[in-house]
């Protein structure tokens, strides 16, 4: 059994604290089983999974695609977020769709990169420009695996760069993406861990059409790609 602490967002501490202990009495089947309490912004269960003590116990609870399973226990969309997810499904027009999940955080510069041998190049916290090619390279093989009939959602942090760049490398008409009241979701994320008011309206619209698509490409390190 895995839970997390609901006080956690009220927790002022930024390290993980975490613990076990065995719950039940008697012969229960949950008098063996420990409860791990993680207090943390991130999302374990990639973590949890990939730990071959874990692995096996949580496939076997939860099947091979343990986060959808916990999404579709633990949580519900508001109806007023749900009929505005749904608006933008009906823009898929039962066509392949491509979710393109691109993280960016900062635009940085040109910097140097360490163990580059001192060669400068253009990126943001994620990406480099060179790992844009070849997320876009990705983007477009797969299109062509769909014979060129497929769609692209697109969910980004800093959707007034990335949108126009998209647009450029795959064609305005083959974008879909949805019109976020939180467009600026990096600061809507440094504002829940600083206790500010925020608005996650968006965030939630683009995790679950994502997880509408048919394929999904994401940034490596990004945690919320990975939810």
């Amino acid at each position: 059994t895995i839970s997390t602490d609901a006080d956690a967002a009220n927790d002022n501490s930024s390290a993980s604290n975490s613990h076990t202990e065995n719950v039940g009495q008697g012969d229960s089947d949950l008098a063996v089983v420990a409860t791990l309490k993680i207090r943390n912004p991130h999302y374990y269960v990639p973590l949890i999974i990939s730990n071959p003590h874990y692995r096996q116990y949580v496939l076997e609870i939860l099947g091979s695609q343990p986060t959808h399973q916990l999404m579709r226990r633990l949580y519900q969309l508001a109806p007023y977020l749900a009929a505005k997810v749904e608006s933008v499904r009906q823009k898929f027009q039962d066509a392949p769709v491509i979710g393109l999940q691109i993280r960016q955080a900062r635009w940085c510069g040109k910097i140097t990169m360490e163990n580059d041998e001192g060669a400068r190049t253009h990126t943001n916290a994620y990406m480099t420009a060179q790992h844009h090619e070849l997320y876009y390279s990705c983007a477009k093989s797969l299109l062509r695996e769909y014979k060129g009939q497929a769609l692209f959602f697109l969910a980004t942090d800093m959707p007034e760069q990335v949108r126009a760049q998209a647009e450029r490398v795959l064609g305005k008409s083959r974008l879909v993406y949805a019109e976020l009241p939180d467009d600026n979701v990096h600061d809507a994320r440094a504002a829940m861990e600083e206790g500010r008011a925020t608005n996650f309206d968006g965030a939630f619209m683009d995790i679950w059409l994502l997880a509408s698509c048919t394929e999904v490409i994401t940034t490596p390190a990004s945690s919320f790609g990975y939810i």
